[in-house]
């Protein structure tokens, strides 16, 4: 035989606006108010417990002799009017009662229909808008008539639900962190395209102390296929990140008006800018010599010799920063060789244009000078070695008329009239040739 149910014996409600019903065999159970209704267990279907009104007050209302939603009426008489929830179209008894309290006791004192609430809302509108938008309910520029009505329903459907008078209801709710507007997240990415030219110049100035050639473009980081991204294609690509977008967390009063405003730049360009291009170089900044192999050292100023690039500091008299520069390039795999030999063409073909047939052919400037530099050296005895694209009778060389180099014939002419020629062995030796010369035009054998 199976075990008889316990007996519910009496309920009250809660703040929450559930009811704890208390049963014959000592134990108890919270349950929401819908289900207290269905099940008959509201406080005034338990004997003693009705408030002391008149059938009228109680009609429409929780327990009592009529059903909250729907049904017969007081009387006999079918309830037709009908309030339609504006969120879920539902359609609820006209009738269905919301209690009146005692504004000084709290005592339930009788229930009117959510209709009549309707009804005199029409008439006090404006009390109606404020006390929702004091409880977080309506925004505080709310003035939609429609808008004001439709919540004003959901409001009473709520107050009839928990059995609470609507402004009980509505403040129990704004206590329970309901109808309040919680902070709102934004995010934002900044497009960098357009700019990163512009915070890569500057941002290396100021890192550097001076403009960035083409060399100094290329970064340190790659894309997801390994290509090589130049500063400004790194500087997009970091921007891009989730992580790196700007949040804005704003919150409003339940009145609708601004409680509070943050702003997170997740990213600074500049900022990040300087960072990496400190970290890419943090050798060729801190100045000395390059960490890079020596045979690497060695390739590059051989490179450097052809072409014509000076690599040395005449203060420090070691490695500019350029070269440190390129050397950690070559170190961290953002720069070849290739690269760099293919740089140092496009700045000899910017200073000597017309050598472009010579350079496209596979020689450096080095070796269409290699007549004048040898010539510099026999004529003025200096080590070959010693004898750079710098000097200036190889400059004068291969700058010639701007179209071609210089003619040999006039090369030599012009060394001969350096001051330090005349202390030379082969001056000398020119020199006795001169005077053994005139003595035999005249008879006179040297």
């Amino acid at each position: 035989m199976a075990a008889t149910p316990p007996k519910p014996i009496g309920s009250v409600r809660l703040p929450d606006g559930r009811f704890k019903v208390s049963y014959d065999d000592g134990t108890s159970k919270n349950i929401s108010a819908p289900q207290a209704q269905q099940t008959g267990v509201l406080p005034n279907n338990f004997t003693g417990t009705k408030p002391s009104v008149s059938a009228d007050q109680v009609a429409g209302g929780y327990g009592g002799n009529n059903p909250a939603f729907g049904g017969t009426a007081l009387g006999g008489a079918a309830t037709t009017q009908s309030v339609y929830d504006p969120q879920t179209g539902t359609a609820i008894s006209g009738n269905a009662g919301i209690p009146q309290k005692d504004p000084k006791t709290g005592a339930i004192i009788g229930y009117k229909p959510i209709k009549d609430f309707i009804t005199e809302s029409r008439a006090n509108i404006a009390q109606v808008r404020n006390s929702m938008v004091k409880n977080g309910f309506l925004g505080k520029n709310e003035k939609t008539l429609s808008r004001i009505q439709s919540q004003w329903v959901q409001v009473l459907i709520g107050a009839q639900a928990t059995q609470q008078d609507p402004y009980e209801y509505m403040a129990s709710m704004k206590a329970q962190g309901f109808g309040q507007n919680a902070p709102v997240n934004s995010s934002r990415i900044t497009d960098y395209s357009k700019v990163a030219d512009g915070y890569v110049y500057q941002t290396f100035n100021k890192v550097f102390n001076r403009n960035p050639t083409a060399m100094d473009m290329q970064s340190p980081y790659k894309d997801s296929k390994g290509k090589t991204l130049t500063w400004q294609q790194a500087l997009i690509n970091e921007s891009r990140k989730p992580e790196n977008a700007e949040v804005t967390v704003t919150t409003v009063n339940p009145d609708g008006s601004l409680k509070n405003q943050v702003v997170t730049p997740g990213f600074d360009a500049q900022v990040w800018l300087q960072r990496s291009m400190t970290n890419a170089y943090a050798d060729a900044i801190k100045g000395g010599k390059s960490s890079a192999k020596q045979s690497d050292i060695d390739k590059y100023n051989q490179l450097a010799v052809k072409y014509g690039i000076n690599t040395v500091d005449p203060t420090t008299k070691q490695l500019d920063i350029n070269a440190r520069m390129n050397l950690a390039n070559l170190e961290n795999g953002t720069l070849t060789f290739d690269n760099v030999e293919s740089n140092f063409r496009n700045a000899a073909l910017a200073k000597y244009g017309y050598l472009k047939p010579q350079l496209d052919a596979g020689l450096t400037p080095y070796d269409v000078a290699k007549p004048a530099i040898d010539t510099v050296s026999k004529l003025l005895e200096k080590n070959s070695a010693l004898v750079t694209l710098d000097d200036p009778y190889v400059q004068k060389y291969l700058k010639g008329d701007g179209k071609t180099t210089m003619n040999q014939g006039e090369l030599e002419a012009m060394v001969r009239q350096d001051p330090s020629w005349k202390y030379t062995q082969n001056a000398h030796a020119q020199l006795d040739d001169l005077a053994s010369s005139i003595l035999q035009r005249f008879g006179v054998n040297a």
